[in-house]
């Protein structure tokens, strides 16, 4: 027979277990939200995106000191483009890496690239080049956050159900 315990401590027992549980559930949804939020959008510009030209304007890098010793660049720019009723648009993105070498004078001659943006919303929009052509990068994606859900529901199940067992022992006796 299970050892006498208050009514306090059996409902603070069991919140504690919900609220662990729910911390799980949210930080396993959170790394499925920063997986999946940019392969859904890369998807939908790809499939309906409209085309059309556009310049990089501006071209700057990034030097980061890493771990190991070494340093990491990235190179970050700022593109625009005009919509056919001729609303310029402007967009800013980033890529890991130095900056390329047909990129080093765009402050003094913008240069020319395709941009793809949604029709109703052109704010959703990115540079042609730099959406995963490949079908199997965004699979890639899809398959890990699936796999991040089979995990995290395992972790919630594992600490949920039995602290929801002894709730129901503890109240029982």
């Amino acid at each position: 027979m299970a050892k006498y315990k208050d009514t306090k401590t059996i409902y603070l027992s069991l919140a504690k277990t919900l609220i662990t549980g729910l911390a799980l559930l949210i930080i396993g949804s959170y790394f499925i939200y920063t997986l999946l939020g940019k392969t859904f959008y890369e998807y939908v510009l790809l499939r309906f995106g409209e085309s059309t030209s556009g310049y990089i304007t501006t071209v700057y890098e990034d030097a980061t000191d890493t771990d190991a010793g070494g340093v990491a660049f990235d190179f970050y720019y700022d593109y625009e483009f005009k919509l056919p009723n001729g609303k310029l648009i402007k967009g800013h993105d980033s890529e890991g890496g130095r900056i390329p070498d047909y990129l080093m004078n765009v402050d003094e001659e913008p240069y020319k690239m395709e941009v793809v943006y949604m029709k109703n919303d052109p704010e959703i929009n990115k540079l042609k080049r730099a959406l995963s052509h490949s079908a199997f990068t965004p699979l890639r994606r899809v398959i890990f956050s699936i796999l991040i859900s089979i995990f995290t529901l395992y972790l919630v199940f594992s600490v949920v159900k039995p602290g929801i067992r002894q709730y129901r022992q503890d109240r029982e006796a």
